[in-house]
């Protein structure tokens, strides 16, 4: 892509992320000294993905990941804690890594992850205004309330990112969700 017109996209996204509320800090770039295929040309540091939710962690992703997390925050996170008893209000969001200039885990391959990018994020956990909290675990045929929680944001993270794991999908998975937006042939999408 072209500088002048990347530099556009890196614009407009800032602005949709600051009509969402969404609170970043603009980074220098990143390079990796030990792999040119890692680093981030505008990467952004996240503090908050819009009404007041924090982000625990203080990620720092491409734009379009932080703008994809806003989204699905907005759209499926939100409504999907308002259906819990009480109705309470997510108030955080725990992730791991953001940028991680490394290799995939868990599928065998030798392949850069789209941590490596800035394309990728993992959530560890959601924290709400009544003070409980709902940590990514394996809860297969578990019954409960944050079975359900967590089955449909992560199914909801499907419309925003091409790649949704968590557990079940394999061991390196099973504590959290990993939303990736790498791109394949045809707009096929991986969602265990």
């Amino acid at each position: 892509m072209p500088p002048a017109l990347a530099q556009a996209e890196f614009a407009v996204c800032r602005l949709a992320l600051h009509a969402l509320g969404v609170r970043f800090q603009p980074q220098p770039p990143i390079a990796s000294d030990t792999d040119p295929a890692c680093g981030i040309v505008r990467p952004v540091l996240l503090t908050d993905l819009g009404a007041g939710v924090a982000v625990d962690g203080a990620p720092v992703t491409t734009c379009q990941t932080a703008l994809r997390l806003a989204l699905w925050l907005r759209r499926e996170v939100a409504p999907a804690a308002a259906a819990l008893p009480g109705a309470p209000r997510v108030e955080r969001i725990a992730t791991g890594p953001g940028y991680q200039c490394r290799e995939r885990v868990g599928d065998g391959s030798a392949k850069l992850s789209e941590h490596a990018t800035g394309a990728a994020i993992d959530i560890t956990g959601f924290g709400f205004s009544d003070g409980s909290r709902i940590d990514i675990a394996s809860r297969e045929a578990e019954g409960s309330m944050a079975e359900a929680f967590q089955k449909a944001v992560r199914h909801g993270a499907c419309l925003y990112f091409t790649t949704v794991l968590g557990p079940g999908s394999n061991a390196a998975h099973d504590t959290h969700l990993h939303f990736d937006s790498a791109a394949r042939k045809g707009g096929w999408r991986i969602c265990e």
